[in-house]
């Protein structure tokens, strides 16, 4: 009996670890999140800006900055997926 407690015990702690480490893990994930949430912003922001530039220049910087967004949302999406799997 007493070596069940033990065992028992054991596993909570390191049921808790893990989830400790987990949560960790998804605090840092939702600080990334919010990062690249900001970076999409500001990309998309940039976008706009650009748009109002000559039409020459304009299409060659706004195919980079749209795979640049399209990255962003990529990673962005992956992220969110990963941190809905995370819920505790």
């Amino acid at each position: 009996m007493f070596f069940k407690l033990e065992k028992m015990q054991a596993e909570n702690a390191q049921e808790w670890t893990m989830r400790e480490k987990l949560s960790s893990e998804k605090l840092a994930l939702e600080r990334e999140n919010k990062r690249m949430r900001n970076e999409i912003t500001r990309l998309e922001d940039e976008l706009r800006e650009r748009s109002r530039a000559p039409a020459a220049a304009v299409d060659v910087d706004a195919r980079i900055l749209q795979d640049e967004l399209a990255s962003k949302t990529k990673v962005l999406y992956y992220i969110s997926t990963f941190l809905i799997s995370l819920r505790i």
